[in-house]
């Protein structure tokens, strides 16, 4: 059995990814285009920004960013589930080119995602990009709820039970976002457990 020298034995992954999305300039309605072929793009146009979504999220509930197109893995997470994802956005987006081609419009292209193994002293620097990038999103949360919660006593009714449902799903994201942050080594108890409490209260004033 091969021994390797201490450090360098995998810590973690990384998962480099870049996936279509739906900017393509085939996809945007003109003058020349007749009222069934905008129907057809607008439609196309909203089912690629739906997958590139599903997508986005997928890859998300395997680590957390440490750039817009890298993300950090724990170690814990099993490599076949790795696989079995990357293959998932593969083959939505092997049936998205085969829609587009029947509706008369181009290819879109394949999702590049690439999995690499990664050894403690690459793992410290993600981490340490990971660490920023997590504490600039809750941040952004925190004073985005902040400025919203004097908004939400002047909603309409069927608005306001809107964002109670969404504010119940926002708390549970936050909780398994907790918990990856807590398998990569990185603990913002404060500002999650702050989050959460102005979640709460924003529900509260919706309910």
């Amino acid at each position: 059995m091969e021994i390797k020298p201490e450090g360098m034995e995998k810590t973690a992954w990384i998962i480099h990814w870049d996936i279509p999305s739906e900017g393509f300039k085939f996809l945007k309605p003109t003058d020349k285009d007749s009222p069934a072929e905008k129907t057809i793009k607008s439609a196309m146009f909203n089912k690629i920004a739906s997958v590139r979504l599903q997508s986005a999220n997928k890859l998300y509930e395997l680590g957390l960013p440490s750039s817009n197109s890298v993300l950090l893995v724990p170690n814990t997470v099993i490599e076949q589930e790795i696989d079995n994802i990357i293959a998932s956005i593969e083959e939505q987006y092997k049936n998205m080119n085969k829609m587009l081609v029947a509706s008369g419009l181009l290819e879109i292209g394949q999702p590049f995602i690439r999995k690499v193994p990664i050894v403690k002293f690459q793992f410290t620097i993600f981490k340490e990009m990971a660490e920023r990038k997590l504490m600039e999103r809750l941040d952004e949360s925190l004073t985005h709820l902040a400025k919203k919660i004097n908004e939400l006593v002047t909603l309409e009714e069927d608005k306001k039970k809107q964002h109670a449902a969404r504010y119940k799903n926002e708390i549970k994201d936050i909780e398994e976002m907790r918990e990856m942050a807590k398998k990569l080594g990185i603990v913002a108890d404060d500002k999650f457990d702050l989050l959460n409490t102005m979640f709460k209260k924003a529900i509260s004033v919706v309910s």
